[in-house]
Parts: structure tokens; C-alpha cells; sequence
């Protein structure tokens, strides 16, 4: 796979699809680069903890979220809606990771 086609990891698409806090979502943002790396980390037969940044805690989220990772990819949403002020929000668009997952996308 080339460099163009990896799935960069964002700290509100980590959140929201891990379900974990911003702090947890920061420290696998902060390990993996891409979907890809993450998901060859989770594979590999080295444990997860031993890369850096990667605590229990951590671990676990992954591996929870590893287990259901089809589910919860379709059930992401493509964006999230955080309110900044009582005047202004930000929306920050998220890229699908199905395809680092190896999941077809079906158009609804």
C-alpha cells in the first residue's frame, strides 16, 4: 500500500469511534501515525504496550475496539460538531478507515 492510500488518524475520529477520552484518543494518535500502523500493531504478535505511548489503559481501548472495529466503522460518522463559543463551532471531517480495515463500503 502507498503512502497516499493510508488513513491518517485524528484525535475526534479516534474518540469516536474508540470511545475513549481525548487523552487516550491523543496517546494513540500520538503512537500511530496511520489506521494502518495501528492495525498492524494490533496484529502482530508484539504486545501492544510495547510501543511507545502505549500503556494498559490504552491497550485496551485498542483491543476493544479492534474486536468491533466493523460495527463501529459503520456506524462513525463522517464528521463531528463541537461548539467553540455561543457563536461559533467547529465541524471537523473525518476519513473513513473501511478500506484500512479492508471493509467495502456500500453507498446508502
Amino acid at each position: 500500500m502507498s503512502a497516499e492510500q493510508n488513513t491518517l488518524l485524528g484525535v475526534d475520529a479516534i474518540q469516536q469511534r474508540m470511545t475513549c477520552s481525548a487523552l487516550v484518543a491523543r496517546q494513540i494518535k500520538d503512537a500511530f501515525v496511520t489506521v494502518e500502523q495501528l492495525l498492524d500493531a494490533v496484529e502482530s504478535e508484539k504486545p501492544l504496550t510495547e510501543v511507545d505511548g502505549v500503556g494498559p489503559k490504552t491497550k485496551e481501548v485498542i483491543e476493544e475496539w479492534y474486536e468491533t472495529s466493523e460495527e463501529r466503522e459503520q456506524d462513525a460518522r463522517a464528521a463531528t460538531f463541537t461548539r467553540t463559543s455561543s457563536t461559533s463551532a467547529t465541524i471537523t471531517f473525518h476519513n473513513s478507515w473501511a478500506d484500512a480495515l479492508g471493509i467495502e463500503e456500500v453507498d446508502a
